[in-house]
C-alpha cells in the first residue's frame, strides 16, 4: 500500500472523528460504551455514529494487509504478509505462521541478526524434459556467481551444473536452495559439478553467514 493511500486514509479518519455526532451508540459485542473522561475546559468529548462506525471500518480494512494475526483470543498466530482484493473475492489474506516467525525474532533480539547459510550463487533448473532435450544432466544450472562469495571461492563457475551436495543429489534449484538452509554456518562441503557439460569434478565450498560476511 503506497504513501499516499494511508496519508488519505488519515485524513479521512480525522474526518470522520471530527464530524461524528454526540448521539450514544453501543460499544463491540453490543455492550455500552465507557463512560468518557471528563473533558477539559473548551473541549467537547467526541462519539462515532453506528454510520461512522462502519465508515471506520471499510476504511481500515484495506490496510489491514500488514501486521499480526490473531485469533479469538487475541494470540498471535501469523504475519499478514499480503491481502488479494477483487471482485470475485472478498479480502483473501496470505500470512506466515508464528512458529515461523518466532525462532527468527528470537534470534534478532539475541542476536542482532538472523544467521542464513550462504553460497553466492543465482541459478535455475535443468528439469527431467531439458536434460533430455539439450542432453545434459538434471541439476541446479548456475547463472550468476557472486565475486567474493563462498563459491567463487570454490572454484564454481557460470554455466556449471551441480549434480550432488554432500551426496545428496540435487534435482533442481530449489533442491540446492533447500540442502544449503539446512546445513551449518562454517560446515565445508563438497558439491559434485559437471562443465561444459561433459567434465565432472568435485569442489570443496564452506558455507558462509549471508548476514554476516
Amino acid at each position: 500500500m503506497g504513501k499516499r493511500r494511508f496519508v488519505s486514509a488519515l485524513a479521512v479518519l480525522a474526518a470522520l472523528l471530527l464530524c461524528a455526532g454526540c448521539a450514544g451508540g453501543q460499544g463491540p459485542g453490543g455492550s455500552s460504551p465507557a463512560p468518557a473522561p471528563p473533558a477539559a475546559e473548551g473541549d467537547h468529548p467526541i462519539e462515532l455514529t453506528e454510520a461512522s462506525k462502519e465508515a471506520y471500518a471499510q476504511l481500515l480494512w484495506p490496510l489491514a494487509e500488514s501486521g499480526a494475526l490473531v485469533n479469538s483470543s487475541g494470540q498471535v498466530i501469523g504475519i499478514n504478509t499480503a491481502k488479494y482484493n477483487d471482485s470475485m473475492a472478498e479480502g483473501m489474506g496470505y500470512a506466515i505462521p508464528s512458529n515461523e516467525i518466532t525462532p527468527i525474532a528470537t534470534e534478532l533480539l539475541e542476536l542482532g541478526t538472523q544467521p542464513k547459510p550462504y553460497i553466492g550463487v543465482t541459478g535455475t533448473s535443468i528439469t527431467t524434459d531439458n536434460a533430455d532435450l539439450y542432453r545434459l544432466p538434471v541439476g541446479a544450472l548456475i547463472m550468476e556467481v557472486n565475486e567474493g562469495g563462498p563459491a567463487e571461492a570454490a572454484g564454481l563457475q557460470v554455466g556449471d551444473i551441480v549434480t550432488e551436495y554432500n551426496g545428496k543429489t540435487v534435482m533442481d534449484m530449489d533442491t540446492l536452495v533447500e540442502l544449503v538452509n539446512a546445513t551449518e554456518i562454517g560446515d565445508t562441503v563438497v558439491m559434485h559439478i559437471v562443465r561444459d557439460g561433459k567434465e565432472g569434478m568435485d569442489l570443496n565450498l564452506t558455507i558462509q553467514d549471508k548476514n554476516n560476511p
